[in-house]
């Protein structure tokens, strides 16, 4: 499998028309004329369904959502997400994530640091303090078949760009299989009991060290089951008190 990985990457850099050309289409006419995705050319750019006003101030949806009023507790204070998952964000994210085109990582990061951005708006005053990026973790055997966790090389944009500690805190204890495809329902069972501590007292360790806000990255926000069950896993390591867990995903 990662032999193949190779030869589709090397492909890829073979058939690009221009290496600073548009990272989706190759087209190097245009690219940088919208700076929320300064690698994308006009075309491409404006298929991107940014989401600027989102409707549901919890999980960040762009209108309605269901699943928040319904959900008796929040582990998370909020979720931001980039853009919409739409027909067009689903091709990018298959290409990138199933089909390990990695030349187009620095895409999603810049995209995910507009999600940050859009966080930092909720934080105002207190944005700089006591933050740290964490990511939601791949079983061994997924990270085996994909050669990267897309989560971590977000967040490691994300805290490069705007100088912020990456830390892994969560492990996933056992596989899954994927959950594009389950009810809402069977997000929730699938899940249980699937992430625990990545060392039993880091989270407190950093509690200590003045750290009051985790910002756990991930690529879509489907219905929100993994991000409250990460959410609380970091809480009960904390012991449930002092700590501020948010969401940042590429997409909602």
């Amino acid at each position: 499998m990662k032999m193949l990985l190779r030869w589709i990457r090397a492909a890829e850099g073979a058939l690009s028309v221009s290496a600073q050309g548009c990272l989706w289409c190759g087209l190097a006419k245009g690219v940088g004329s919208d700076p929320r995705s300064p690698r994308l050319c006009a075309g491409c750019a404006a298929q991107v369904p940014w989401i600027m006003h989102p409707v549901c101030t919890v999980c960040g949806r762009a209108e309605d959502c269901p699943d928040c009023p319904r959900r008796e507790r929040s582990y998370i204070q909020a979720n931001r997400s980039a853009v919409q998952y739409t027909l067009f964000m689903k091709d990018m994210l298959a290409r990138y994530k199933y089909r390990g085109s990695e030349k187009l990582a620095p895409l999603f990061g810049e995209m995910a640091c507009f999600a940050y951005g859009q966080l930092q708006q909720l934080w105002g005053e207190r944005s700089a303090a006591g933050t740290v990026l964490t990511f939601v973790p791949l079983s061994r055997r997924r990270l085996e078949e994909r050669g990267f966790n897309q989560a971590e090389t977000m967040a490691r944009y994300v805290g490069s760009r705007f100088r912020v500690p990456v830390v892994p805190l969560l492990i996933r204890t056992r596989h899954t299989e994927k959950q594009s495809y389950k009810s809402r329902r069977e997000r929730i069972e699938s899940l249980d009991r699937a992430f625990a501590p990545a060392a039993g007292d880091a989270v407190c360790r950093l509690r200590e060290a003045g750290t009051s806000r985790i910002v756990l990255v991930d690529d879509v926000y489907t219905t929100g089951s993994t991000m409250q069950r990460c959410g609380e896993t970091l809480l009960g390591a904390a012991g449930g008190r002092g700590l501020e867990i948010y969401g940042l995903t590429w997409a909602r």
